[in-house]
This record gives C-alpha cells, sequence and structure tokens, in this order.
C-alpha cells in the first residue's frame, strides 16, 4: 500500500492525540529514540541512516548501518510498519513532505488554525 502525503485527505489524520503512546519503543536501538520521536513529532530530519530506512532504502541503509543497527534493521522497519504515522515514512518525498509539515506538531496546529 503506498504511502499517503499531505496534500491527500489521510495526511491531515495522521496526528493522534497521544501520538505513538502505544508503539513498543523496544524495537527502536535506544541510541535512534530521539532521533525517530523528534522526526515524528516535529519533523527534524535524522541521520542517514535512519533516513535510508525511513526512504525504504535498503540498500543505503545496510551500508549505512552499523554493527547494532543492522542487526536490529528489521525490528526497525517492524516499528515503522506497526506504529509510525504512515505519510512519515515510505519515500523521500514522504519524508521532504513530513519535515516542511512539521511532523506531528505542524499537523495539529494545522488544524488548530482551520478551527
Amino acid at each position: 500500500m503506498p504511502k499517503t502525503h499531505r496534500n491527500s485527505p489521510s495526511f491531515a489524520d495522521a496526528a493522534p492525540d497521544e501520538p505513538l503512546v502505544d508503539a513498543n519503543w523496544d524495537l527502536v536501538p535506544v541510541p535512534l529514540r530521539a532521533q525517530l520521536l523528534d522526526y515524528f513529532q516535529i519533523g527534524m530530519v535524522p541521520g542517514s541512516f535512519l533516513i535510508a530506512v525511513l526512504s525504504n532504502d535498503l540498500k543505503s541503509a545496510v551500508m549505512l548501518a552499523d554493527e547494532m543497527n543492522l542487526a536490529r534493521l528489521a525490528d526497525l522497519v517492524r516499528f515503522l510498519y506497526n506504529y509510525a504515522p504512515s505519510p512519515s515514512w515510505g519515500s523521500g518525498e514522504a519524508i521532504a513532505d513530513w519535515e516542511s509539515f512539521g511532523g506531528l506538531d505542524g499537523i495539529e496546529h494545522g488544524r488548530e488554525a482551520a478551527q
């Protein structure tokens, strides 16, 4: 299923009231958790390894991964598939859109402004 982007109706529905509260953060290596949370929450683009993972660029993700991240790559993808806001990942375009919109905070701010 293709990822949606901010121009689609589902982009506006990407911000739950309590984002990622029920996510299984144990699937994400500890050193990556803050980067990933900042990315989802405010659209701050993470480092090159996470960009490759978020872009579905397996070759780059494998080449950029250190030993720990390589060993946990499948868990990281499981986390994205099961818990990440769908418009936030899947392609380079999705990442650029998520960054420009300001992540979940930007979506919420946009909702408030529209009311």
